[in-house]
């Protein structure tokens, strides 16, 4: 067998055009339930939409064609017969789309007095589904594209997370906040992460803060898939 590297120049340029759009439309609402409890909720739908195509590409296989059987000479590529050329050139394409479609909500209340007020507290929940899909053309995929590869992925999960934090002002220049989100995915698992914060201000232009908190980050399905 004998390689040769070649440019199919005769071919014209591999031009991509590319395409994203994103749309977020979300319906919330905000208000007082009592004096001293206020809510929180809504709905949202979050979509992602990518296309891809390319022109000018060279099928591998195709080529060799007609390299093998003389239509197309490696010494005079600009003399082969234009017919040939597009035989073995190849539009690419490929189509993404990601959909997030969520439900929340929270309520935020007093508790008790302390002696730098009043102890807040707000817990809420959340539910979202999401969709993707990663499509390319069967060329690209079968690896027989110069300059072009990909594999078509696609998935879905459903996600339950659920939160609290809650503040303990014991005086008027120092106060303890603790927090914790609890997040269970579908394909993933589920994990929980607490946070614990203190403030103490001894004088007004002197203020100490501390935090210790723990977290996760699940796999996206990109990645899963």
């Amino acid at each position: 067998p004998v390689f040769v590297r070649h440019r199919f120049a005769a071919a014209g340029n591999r031009d991509n055009n590319t395409d994203a759009d994103v749309t977020d439309i979300l319906l919330g609402m905000q208000g007082q339930i009592t004096d001293k409890v206020s809510a929180d909720f809504g709905i949202r739908r979050n979509k992602y939409h990518y296309t891809e195509l390319g022109r000018g590409y060279i099928v591998r296989t195709l080529a060799e064609q007609a390299i093998n059987n003389g239509t197309y000479d490696l010494r005079d590529p600009f003399g082969a017969d234009p017919a040939v050329i597009k035989g073995f050139t190849t539009t690419i394409a490929r189509e993404s789309t990601w959909t997030t479609e969520e439900v929340y909500g929270s309520l935020n209340f007093d508790v008790f007095e302390m002696g730098g007020g009043a102890s807040s507290a707000v817990v809420g929940a959340e539910y979202r589904t999401e969709e993707y899909a990663d499509i390319y053309d069967p060329l690209s995929e079968a690896g027989v594209v110069e300059g072009s590869s990909g594999n078509s992925a696609g998935g879905e999960r459903e996600v339950y997370s659920a939160f609290f934090e809650w503040l303990f002002p014991f005086t008027s220049t120092f106060d303890i906040t603790v927090a914790g989100r609890y997040d269970r995915y579908s394909d993933y698992g589920s994990d929980f992460s607490p946070k614990i914060a203190a403030r103490w201000q001894p004088l007004d232009n002197l203020t100490f803060r501390a935090s210790y908190g723990e977290g996760f980050r699940a796999p996206t399905l990109d990645i899963l898939t």
